[in-house]
């Protein structure tokens, strides 16, 4: 016992410590002293329940949190090592649309607008393997959920999306016709096919630059 017994008579309490409060035994009914309130009977019990499922939910959030961080933590290191084996890196190159103007009795005219940035990811294909892959499915899911972060971030109409492009393959005459897979990441805006992209597509796109080098992903294909 971390405290003491006072006797009085036919009355005993019996203090324990240190506890939130301290649970007493009073004339035979169970007592909760609380806040230098003593709770005598059906109040106390009612305390007593209340204190247990206070207790028991934050208990249980907490295992939910830590199995979530598993997962994502496990998820996260398959992602690392498939990006390491298939030695991924991204490329950038602007996003253009052809805007075309027909003004009444005139003749017309067409330009073309950099409405963005295309960052073009690729990796290189071992073996013979299912398209889409294992692989490839948890590439695009990673990089999907980093645009949905950075997408919560954008403003000024930007907008960023993963384009998926399972079903080719490209031959790069860099090393010897190697196949490599892709999928594209599309960084433009929605304030006018006429309007060029301008600082909210330049910060989604260092921010995404700063994401890829996080997940160990190179720029220019620099492996």
């Amino acid at each position: 016992m971390h405290g003491g017994e006072k006797s009085t008579g036919k009355r005993t309490l019996a203090i324990i410590l240190p506890r939130a409060y301290l649970q007493i035994a009073y004339q035979g009914e169970p007592c909760l002293l609380l806040n230098r309130t003593v709770l005598v009977g059906t109040a106390a019990r009612r305390k007593q329940r209340q204190n247990c499922q206070q207790a028991s939910w934050p208990a249980h959030r907490t295992y939910q949190e830590r199995m979530f961080q598993t997962a994502a933590g496990s998820f996260d290191v398959e992602v690392r090592r498939v990006i390491e084996d298939h030695e991924v890196f991204y490329e950038v190159a602007p996003y253009y649309v052809l805007f075309e103007e027909r003004p009444p009795g005139g003749h017309p005219s067409s330009r073309r607008i950099q409405a963005g940035f295309d960052v073009d990811v690729f990796g290189i294909v071992k073996g013979p393997a299912p398209r889409p892959s294992r692989e490839y499915e948890l590439v695009y899911e990673a990089l999907s959920r980093l645009a949905e972060a950075i997408r919560s971030h954008t403003s000024d109409g930007c907008s960023i999306e993963v384009i998926s492009q399972a079903s080719t393959v490209i031959l790069d005459p860099k090393l010897h016709l190697q196949q490599e897979a892709t999928l594209r990441i599309r960084i433009a805006h929605s304030r006018g096919l006429d309007q060029p992209a301008g600082p909210a597509e330049e910060r989604t796109l260092q921010k995404l630059q700063e994401q890829l080098r996080t997940l160990g992903i190179k720029a220019g294909g620099g492996r």
